[in-house]
């Protein structure tokens, strides 16, 4: 069982901030490429057994905050480019 301190953790308010001006920073700097004439996709496609696999069998009911938005932002670099 979680600790009250584990979820203060997870729920700290500035860290989510911080981490998610991260990720809109790297989703502005893509949209900033893409208006400048880099051809860039904007959503590629993919069949949506493609896109379905990309989801794991089951969700973690204990993830890191941390760690979840590390993988949030490699999947969009993966998708989307550097």
């Amino acid at each position: 069982m979680q600790s009250f301190r584990d979820r203060a953790a997870a729920y700290d308010a500035e860290r989510f901030r911080r981490q998610g001006h991260q990720l809109v920073d790297q989703l502005a700097d893509y949209l900033a490429s893409a208006t400048r004439g880099q051809d860039l996709p904007v959503l590629p496609w993919a069949p949506p057994a493609e896109n379905l696999a990309r989801f794991p069998a089951s969700f973690p009911s204990d993830a890191d905050l941390e760690a979840l938005m590390d993988a949030l932002r490699a999947e969009v670099s993966a998708t989307l480019g550097p």
